[in-house]
């Protein structure tokens, strides 16, 4: 896919392809048409932006435009939103929403699964028995219909969303666009960008249709045992997965049409020529029949002006955008616990919003308000509760608003100098950049430990107390046997029984009277109320959700030892569990620190890395100690080793630092591997594998985490090299402003001020710090 001005024969083939997608598919072997277009766009933009190009003059918007264009016209069904053929209809369902928002209360990468199951085999459509093109209606379908139907709506979906990050691109394009353009052009781009935001708000509404439509595909149980509860849980996986990938592609589409929004309002700041629109106008944002919510509004103003780089005019319109998306959701109930998927939808489209500006507004030297925004997204999900089994993003949100930060902050320090020269300089290490990290790591571990308060990390943190642990032990030896075996803890079956209620089940198995099952201990004490229906259904979750949510750690256990065997000996597996628990309560309290040090690394300054590991090592090294006594003392008195849980605690919380600087030092290696040159870093690399790979880890069921994160990172950089997938954060060009260090610290002291006035930490005493 190599640019020169002859173009057409690259683009004539994927408009060819996309002509005939609806006969061969989007995929064929290793390629992907969304892939390869978002691929040949990037590498187009790029060449854009590069003065010695052949684009340098007339720019990449006349080739941008025609390619939208193609696309376009022979796109057909897929540029808009698919029905679902499953209904009763065969149609999508015929609820209307012309108003999705109301009354809705509104709160990996993305929330797209790449699987729908992990042991669902797909059937050939040839095998199917159905002769129509569409299916019967059915309240409790077969599986071979929904996976046909899958199957056919992940092309268009993948598609759909390809497109809206593309319409995000092009956008930029306009944007950026230096070349002297006349007046028809630029009215061109305007004309594009409002016809692009149009077909965008009609594909969201759309999606928004088939969503409601996979959510009335009623899926009933049909009995109790092992296999209709597998049966159950491999259609319920398989209708959620689908319903995961529409709101994913639902978001992708309204987060585009925001950005698109915002590239118009800055378009008309940038060219002076064309008349001021104003927003409340509606003009740009509101096409008729679907308008913004107000949060929305000020989002799309706050866009325009990071966008167009006028700093003091997102100083304005922020606190408007803070009063507007502070009475917000940011949480939402999955769909595995029954949650609405329209909320999920709102939800993650705030959080898509609040992550372009907590990535932003670092970059435009914002620091404070990018801190406050932070805290601002914490407070929403604390005083916005949805209810029980309620799921938390702030952590990925002040992953990357936090490494923003430090980003930021890095680059204003080592402006105008290389990572190597400022390696060199340990003084502006040592007495500037370090003192600044911990300054702004400091002031951010308010909000972060105020939010670990709120967070389970584990079902087993609840029997911290000895007399609940002991309530727990008592049940397991008394009754779990069998229903804690191998027999019993099967992954699907264990998911079917908590997506339907742990009481449910036991009260249908002592209805069904079925032998093998009802003539346990366990339902005939719940039948004679020996034992309350309530108590069990209690410590039966617990356990449940335990394996749920460990279950690497529960392979490790069948494998390894033979206590597994035994279900009234699970205890000692939660045992080691609860101990694991606790270590991890701590590593996440350090999650900042870990990030602080994972920029570091990845800009090249490794004095500074070398300086901020030095620092933690030892601040915890004494807490390390004590998991690992726990540890060894466990192991003798089980007679249990548990190689993935004692793995971990042998990490000590620092071999997290020492994989993030392996990592960094993927690419330099890869870079002199491709210029055939004596490489350091792959010696460096190459000594500190052979030294992880001296020591065993797990049970050898798993790739060691050190490899995999290695692997993950050339996967990584492989993608970004070939440009064949578009980051969400890189929608946008947003460039770092450097500030200097004077105003690095009046803007620290200025969110640590807002930080001192956290309600958490004056009441309960503690500093940020500890």
């Amino acid at each position: 896919l190599a640019l020169s001005p002859a173009l057409s024969p690259i683009v004539a083939l994927l408009i060819h392809w996309l002509g005939n997608a609806s006969e061969i598919g989007l995929r064929q072997g290793g390629n992907s048409l969304p892939r390869l277009s978002e691929r040949w766009l990037m590498k187009l933009r790029s060449h854009g932006r590069d003065p010695s190009s052949d684009f340098a003059e007339e720019g990449v918007w006349p080739l941008t435009r025609k390619f939208f264009d193609y696309f376009e016209a022979n796109a057909e069904e897929f540029w808009s939103a698919p029905s679902f053929q499953l209904s009763e209809s065969g149609e999508a369902s015929t609820r209307t929403l012309e108003d999705p928002f109301a009354g809705v209360e509104e709160r990996d990468d993305v929330g797209i699964f790449d699987a729908a199951y992990d042991d669902v085999s797909f059937t050939d459509s040839t095998n199917d028995g159905v002769d129509s093109s569409l299916f019967e209606s059915g309240g409790n379908g077969s599986l071979d219909e929904l996976e046909l139907e899958w199957k056919r709506l992940v092309d268009r979906l993948a598609f759909l969303q390809s497109l809206a990050r593309m319409w995000s691109v092009a956008a930029d394009v306009v944007v950026t666009d230096q070349s002297s353009a006349p007046t028809e052009r630029l009215d061109d781009q305007l004309h594009a960008l409002r016809s692009w935001a149009t077909r965008a708000m009609e594909n969201r509404v759309g999606l928004l249709r088939l969503l409601d439509a996979v959510r009335d595909y009623e899926i009933k149980p049909s009995g109790s045992d092992n296999q209709a509860m597998r049966d159950y849980d491999r259609l319920r996986v398989l209708r959620d997965s689908l319903m995961e990938r529409i709101i994913g592609t639902a978001v992708e589409m309204s987060d585009a049409r925001r950005l698109i929004c915002g590239a118009i309002m800055s378009h008309h700041e940038k060219h002076e020529q064309f008349p001021q629109k104003r927003i409340e106008d509606g003009e740009d944002l509101n096409h008729g029949h679907d308008e913004m919510s107000e949060d929305d509004i000020q989002a799309v103003k706050l866009y325009a002006s990071l966008i167009s780089g006028d700093v003091s005019s997102t100083r304005e319109l922020f606190p408007e955008y803070v009063d507007a998306i502070s009475r917000e959701n940011l949480l939402y109930i999955p769909l595995s616990r029954g949650g609405d998927p329209i909320k999920i939808y709102s939800a993650r489209l705030r959080q898509r919003v609040l992550r372009h500006l907590m990535h932003w507004l670092p970059r435009r030297g914002l620091v404070s308000e990018a801190c406050r925004l932070i805290e601002i997204s914490r407070q929403m999900e604390q005083q916005n509760s949805v209810g029980i089994g309620a799921v938390t993003e702030f952590d990925s949100l002040f992953r990357d608003g936090f490494k923003a930060l430090v980003e930021s902050l890095t680059a204003s320090v080592s402006h105008g100098r290389t990572a190597d020269e400022l390696n060199r300089d340990e003084q502006t290490t040592g007495e500037v950049l370090i003192p600044l990290v911990e300054r702004l790591t400091e002031t951010m571990l308010g909000s972060w430990l105020a939010h670990s308060q709120t967070l389970r990390l584990s079902p087993l943190e609840t029997v911290n107390d000895p007399r609940a642990w002991k309530r727990l032990v008592e049940f397991t030896r008394k009754y779990g046997d069998p229903i804690f075996t191998q027999m019993f803890l099967q992954l699907g079956n264990v998911r079917a029984i908590l997506h339907q209620g742990v009481s449910d089940w036991l009260q249908r198995v002592i209805d069904d009277k079925q032998p093998e099952i009802a003539d346990m201990r366990l339902f005939q004490d719940i039948e004679s109320g020996e034992l309350e229906l309530k108590d069990a259904d209690r410590w039966i979750t617990l356990v449940y959700e335990t394996l749920i949510d460990h279950h690497g750690e529960y392979q490790d256990y069948n494998s390894t030892t033979t206590q597994s065997d035994r279900g009234d000996l699970v205890y000692m597996f939660m045992d080691f569990l609860r101990l694991r628990a606790g270590y991890e309560r701590i590593a996440w309290n350090l999650k900042p620190v870990m990030w602080a040090h994972e920029v570091l690394v990845e800009n090249g300054l490794e004095n500074a890395a070398m300086m901020w590991r030095r620092s933690l090592s030892e601040r915890i090294g004494a807490e390390a100690e004590k998991f690992v006594t726990r540890l060894r003392k466990m192991q003798r008195d089980y007679s249990m080793r548990m190689p993935t849980v004692a793995d971990r605690i042998l990490e000590r919380f620092v071999q997290p630092m020492t994989i993030a600087r392996m990592k960094s030092l993927v690419k330099p290696a890869m870079n002199d591997a491709e210029s055939s040159r004596e490489s350091r870093a792959f010696d460096v690399l190459e000594g500190e594998s052979e030294l992880l790979a001296k020591t065993p880890s797990g049970a050898g069921l798993d790739v060691p985490a050190w490899l995999t994160a290695l692997e993950e990172e050339v996967e990584r950089l492989a993608k970004h090299s070939s440009s064949s997938e578009i980051d969400p954060e890189t929608l946008m060009t947003i460039p770092i402003d450097a500030l200097s260090h004077e105003e690095l610290n009046e803007q620290l002291e200025l969110a640590q001020s807002q930080g001192r006035r956290l309600p958490h930490l004056r009441q309960s005493g503690k500093d940020p710090k500890d």
